[in-house]
């Protein structure tokens, strides 16, 4: 594996097993949310907005490939990582636009997840129309400052 391939692996790891706890309890009444920790840290990304953004297009990637595929299971995992992914992109700039696109984007992600869930792939391959269209409106906005 070459560096950049070991970045991508840490960041899907990591969004893994941040992603773990929205998988499990995503459309299931008897799970509710995880308590909030205790004299928690404050937030810190630990990759620039430049690497988390080639992750989250691997991800995106890869929920059409899965899509395409009908490997249902590998999409909705991809899809949970990414709307994590999508929460931690929000912590890469103060602008409140910014944190909306980033927000509509971890949201629209969620979604996206449920109707893979679910198999509806004619709904989810609107929601991934969506999905670009927000990646593709705050590309627009901010890629040229990163």
């Amino acid at each position: 594996m070459n560096a950049r391939q070991y970045g991508w692996l840490g960041v899907v790891v990591a969004g893994g097993l941040l992603a773990a706890g929205a998988n499990l309890s995503a459309d299931d009444p008897k799970v509710g949310p995880a308590p909030a920790p205790m004299n928690a840290k404050p937030f810190k990304p630990v990759q620039d907005v430049e690497r988390v953004m080639e992750s989250q297009d691997a991800l995106f990637k890869e929920i059409k490939d899965a899509m395409l595929e009908k490997a249902w299971s590998d999409a909705e995992t991809a899809a949970w990582i990414l709307a994590e992914m999508a929460n931690v992109n929000q912590y890469h700039s103060k602008e409140a636009k910014y944190q909306e696109l980033a927000d509509k984007m971890a949201t629209q992600c969620v979604d996206l997840a449920k109707l893979l869930r679910k198999r509806k792939g004619d709904e989810a391959k609107e929601q991934v129309t969506q999905l670009s269209q927000t990646c593709k409106a705050c590309h627009d906005q901010y890629k040229k400052q990163w």
